[in-house]
């Protein structure tokens, strides 16, 4: 009976600590009528607002952060770390393949106290821009700047 009860909570523990390596939040929520864009595992997904199953537009080795769908509905704006300096990218909101928008290099992964660099904030209301903050000071200085 101990050896059962001993079996029983150790395959207990190592059950629970596998599941918790992989539980993962979904993050930065973005919503335009019917179409919800998140980040979930390091990838943008997108899923219909009334619910169904989400689906997964990005799969890089790199992660993704802050989808925002343009006013339009046709495309989702993010940051992304590919390359090892997170940029803004855009692409379909329907899947297909990203299309870099800048070219700067980031203030790393994550500043000090400016927070991300390179981040989607917005579209314009035409849909053909999109508004980001970045920290493109000289080095030390860590004032977000707000560009399109």
């Amino acid at each position: 009976m101990k050896k059962l009860l001993l079996f029983l909570s150790v395959s207990l523990l190592i059950f629970r600590a596998s599941a918790v390596d992989d539980a993962r939040m979904m993050r930065y929520p973005d919503i335009n009528g019917n179409l919800v864009a998140f980040v979930y595992a390091g990838d943008i997904w997108t899923v219909q607002a009334t619910g169904g199953e989400a689906r997964r537009l990005t799969s890089h080795a790199g992660t993704e952060l802050f989808p925002k769908i343009s006013p339009d509905g046709k495309w989702i704006a993010f940051s992304a770390e590919y390359s090892g300096n997170r940029q803004i990218w855009v692409m379909p909101a329907g899947g297909g393949t990203a299309r870099q928008l800048t070219f700067y290099n980031s203030e790393g992964v994550m500043p000090p106290r400016g927070g991300f660099d390179n981040v989607v904030l917005d579209w314009t209301p035409d849909s053909k821009r999109v508004l980001f903050r970045a920290n493109r000071t000289s080095f030390g200085e860590r004032n977000g700047k707000y560009f399109t």
